[in-house]
């Protein structure tokens, strides 16, 4: 009752915003019940003519919390699931985690409904390609056999809920607001741009090429005053939306964003068919290529065999981005190659200096394919991809020259698809 309110459920959206639902969250910060009142409160919306029964639950598992790993979105998943099966609705898998990825936004993130997709619709032994806006499940691939995937935690936590909440929504704005400048600037291509994803060359009939140049008219960062000055009257109305989720930084990223968002899209087309047809090491450079367009620190050893950092900035200057144009017209197949879409890492910059250092420790090692860190950033694991004898060096790196020096303990999983949640025996 209390985070009902009596209020009038004009959409969720005005609901999630409204000062009423703001000062419950303020009083209420890094609470898990937010969660599972996300998850009713969003059926609840979506079926206003039942009144949504509760339930008492016992809530248990072993995803530690704050790594990155989706423990929230579990939550809201498992919450959602014996929700709907207690009170008799019809709701479809793609109904529910579109419901679900909506429903965490009344804890204050504005994520998508990926984590919750994975978490509903895995399939054992198995990789998914997803789609969204609309949902659809893609191709669907074994596991290489030759393959696994470890999950290590650096033990630093990657808390939505504090401070953290503010930059990841932050570059979600990003996102947004970078997006809308780019469509205001190609009127003859805004009727085809509905989302980042279709500022591609199969969408606008293009050279790659173009979609750089395209590119070139969103600013590297812009102050929210400038970039409200900048903005058609049609678009400066979304502003205040979009900013009602964070504290504006004095400057928000935009070129390196977008085109970290841009060449993530041509990765994710690409991967299933690297996977499928047991390219494992290109999947390998894509993860690369994606955790430097997150990373902010380069570590290094010195001849004395110490790790020594480096600050890290994707360089996505006109003269850069230019230059990408040069390449690919060069006929030069080094530089061609260099030069396509899906292997600039942009900027995204929602990493950790001691997250770079465990992706930069094990990179290298032989039988490691590639490492990224995993989820939203801001602390939590990396995700390694390597061969099976490669496993004992990974484990015995991290162990020696990561956790060991900072005192902390050892988090290692050696990891294998599972099938998805359920409601059992009822």
């Amino acid at each position: 009752h209390e985070v009902l309110g009596g209020m009038e459920w004009e959409d969720w959206l005005t609901y999630i915003n409204s000062d009423y639902v703001n000062e419950i969250l303020a009083r209420s910060r890094g609470d898990w019940s937010n969660y599972v009142k996300a998850a009713l409160l969003r059926l609840q919306q979506q079926f206003r003519n039942v009144r949504i029964r509760g339930f008492d639950a016992a809530v248990a598992g072993d995803i530690p919390m704050a790594a990155g790993l989706s423990s929230s979105s579990a939550l809201v998943v498992a919450t959602a699931e014996l929700a709907v099966t207690f009170n008799g609705l019809d709701v479809s898998p793609i109904e529910l985690v579109d419901l679900c990825g909506e429903g965490e936004w009344f804890v204050g993130s504005r994520g998508g409904a990926a984590d919750h997709t994975a978490i509903r619709m895995s399939r054992r032994g198995q990789l998914s390609h997803v789609k969204f806006l609309p949902f659809q499940m893609g191709e669907v691939c074994d596991f290489p056999a030759d393959c696994r995937v470890i999950i290590a935690h650096s033990r630093l936590d990657a808390k939505k809920s504090a401070g953290a909440k503010d930059k990841f929504n932050q570059k979600v704005a990003s996102y947004e607001l970078g997006f809308m400048l780019l469509k205001d600037h190609l009127p003859q291509h805004a009727h085809l741009l509905d989302h980042l994803r279709d500022l591609n060359p199969r969408r606008l009939k293009c050279a790659i090429s173009q979609v750089y140049q395209a590119l070139l008219h969103a600013p590297e960062s812009m102050p929210i005053a400038d970039l409200r000055d900048a903005l058609s009257a049609q678009n400066r109305e979304r502003v205040d939306r979009i900013l009602s989720s964070h504290n504006p930084p004095a400057e928000y990223d935009l070129r390196g964003v977008l085109l970290y968002g841009v060449a993530e899209c041509e990765r994710s087309l690409l991967a299933p068919g690297l996977l499928a047809s047991g390219r494992v090491e290109e999947f390998g450079r894509f993860m690369r290529v994606s955790h430097d367009g997150d990373r902010v620190a380069k570590w290094r050893r010195n001849a004395k065999g110490q790790w020594r950092k480096t600050a890290w900035r994707y360089d996505t200057s006109d003269a850069t981005v230019r230059a990408l144009c040069d390449d690919l017209a060069s006929e030069d197949p080094a530089r061609v190659l260099n030069a396509q879409l899906y292997m600039q890492p942009g900027a995204y910059g929602c990493s950790l200096p001691d997250i770079d250092k465990m992706v930069d420790m094990v990179q290298d090692l032989p039988g490691v394919h590639g490492a990224q860190l995993g989820g939203a950033g801001l602390g939590g694991c990396i995700m390694i991809l390597l061969r099976p004898d490669a496993v004992e060096a990974v484990e015995r790196t991290l162990a020696k020259e990561y956790y060991e020096p900072n005192k902390r303990e050892a988090l290692v999983h050696v990891c294998h698809p599972v099938a998805g949640s359920a409601a059992l025996g009822v």
